[in-house]
């Protein structure tokens, strides 16, 4: 099997993790508690089983300097600039084409830049991607839950008698971010996995079937990387219809027995959420803090501000910056998206 390319996805506006990220620091050029950019410990992953050379980063205009940054301190220079965000269809798509365009039927490994996974069973899991995308399939990585999480999106993908458990399953439907109650019952269930947005293909084999799938997203796409393979033409590319990779071609390709799930051996999060950070263990993101035992509370604050002490209160999540200070109750972290909505609304947007 020849050496993967790697399609890094580095998009998104991270507005669940706000104040930290914003629209100038979107999460994956955020610290999030390691010392580093986000987008900097995936290319870590990406170098794990590829070369830099091979690694592709998708990205939009307005971090495109900050990504190439980060990117060249690895020895990456495959930048693929977005001229607007058109969802996750239309960056896979593009890295599937400009792959193809150097080298026809290659493996293909896709991920986001905003999650943190860990590098132990990584090599191994993707080992096994790779070789279930070799037989025609597309392929998601996903991670047995361990808790009823509300954040997350759910892979229907029963395990089959008399195989291991990290063996390919065949995936029968998505879930994106269902209630408690259903994600209750999908952890009683056992045969749901969370997804994790990172997918191992042949660029030839996912292009067949967006076409067959998506032709509009497939067509545009083309015609914009006729101008240039690494900046889409502008025109073109904003007439792309904006899609999630899952609704277009995943869904799809699962009615049609072309899609896999494998059980991922690495630890992984999104870091999609303040709720989900505050399930981590403490990383140098952490303020020095003093608070009553088992309060559950989270509080992230840069290096040098102020200590804390929490008195009587639990399940908070505190996040000081320079210009803002929230306070929130965990389990209202997923509604952040709205707290940034209503700043827009206000005509506050020195916060966003």
């Amino acid at each position: 099997m020849s050496t993967p390319y790697v399609a890094v996805l580095a998009g998104g506006s991270g507005t669940r993790l706000w104040p930290l990220s914003r629209r100038n620091r979107p999460k994956f050029l955020a610290d999030v508690g390691t010392g580093r950019p986000l987008l900097a410990e995936a290319l870590d992953k990406a170098l794990m089983i590829t070369v830099p050379d091979r690694v592709v980063i998708v990205t939009g205009t307005s971090h495109a300097r900050a990504t190439t940054a980060i990117a060249e301190e690895q020895g990456v220079r495959r930048i693929l600039v977005e001229p607007q965000p058109r969802d996750t269809t239309a960056a896979i798509a593009a890295a599937a084409l400009y792959v193809q365009r150097r080298e026809p039927s290659a493996p293909m490994v896709t991920m986001p830049s905003d999650h943190l996974v860990g590098s132990d069973g990584w090599t191994e899991s993707i080992g096994r991607a790779l070789h279930c995308a070799a037989q025609g399939h597309l392929v998601c990585l996903a991670v047995v839950p361990d808790a009823p999480a509300t954040g997350f999106g759910y892979i229907h993908a029963p395990q089959q008698p008399d195989r291991r458990h990290h063996d390919p399953r065949p995936v029968l439907s998505f879930t994106e971010k269902p209630d408690l109650r259903t994600a209750g019952d999908y952890l009683r269930d056992g045969n749901y996995l969370w997804n994790t947005a990172i997918m191992s293909f042949h660029s030839d084999r996912f292009l067949e079937l967006l076409e067959r799938h998506a032709p509009d997203i497939s067509s545009g796409v083309a015609t914009a990387l006729t101008v240039s393979p690494s900046r889409p033409g502008s025109t073109a590319w904003s007439k792309i219809r904006a899609r999630a990779v899952e609704r277009a071609v995943l869904e799809p390709a699962a009615a049609d027995g072309a899609l896999m799930a494998v059980p991922a051996a690495f630890t992984w999060t999104d870091v999609g959420s303040w709720d989900a950070m505050a399930e981590r263990p403490n990383g140098p993101y952490l303020a020095d803090r003093l608070y009553q035992q088992d309060a559950d509370c989270y509080v992230a604050a840069s290096a040098g501000k102020r200590r804390y002490v929490l008195l009587g209160v639990k399940d908070l999540v505190i996040v000081d910056c320079d210009d803002v200070l929230l306070v929130a109750d965990r389990h209202h972290a997923q509604q952040l998206r709205q707290v940034v909505e209503a700043l827009q609304a206000r005509g506050w947007s020195d916060l966003l």
